[in-house]
């Protein structure tokens, strides 16, 4: 079950910032399409609880933001 510190995530905005709690796990990786701004998506896991989510952040896409992705186990 994720923490109270996930649980207060705003989710699909761009831009809003998450907390210290999150540590990114591997690299950023930059998605492209033909003729399309590129999309970056950057994976993380809590710190207090072990959630995982992810940041997508696309200019074209104003609800990208964080998504979260899996609870700890």
């Amino acid at each position: 079950m994720p923490c109270y510190l996930c649980n207060a995530i705003q989710q699909n905005v761009r831009g809003v910032r998450a907390g210290d709690h999150l540590v990114q796990s591997g690299p950023a990786e930059v998605v492209t399409s033909h003729g399309e701004a590129p999309v970056t998506v950057t994976h993380y896991k809590c710190s207090e609880c072990g959630s995982r989510w992810r940041y997508v952040d696309d200019p074209a896409a104003p609800s990208s933001g964080w998504q979260f992705v899996q609870r700890s186990r």
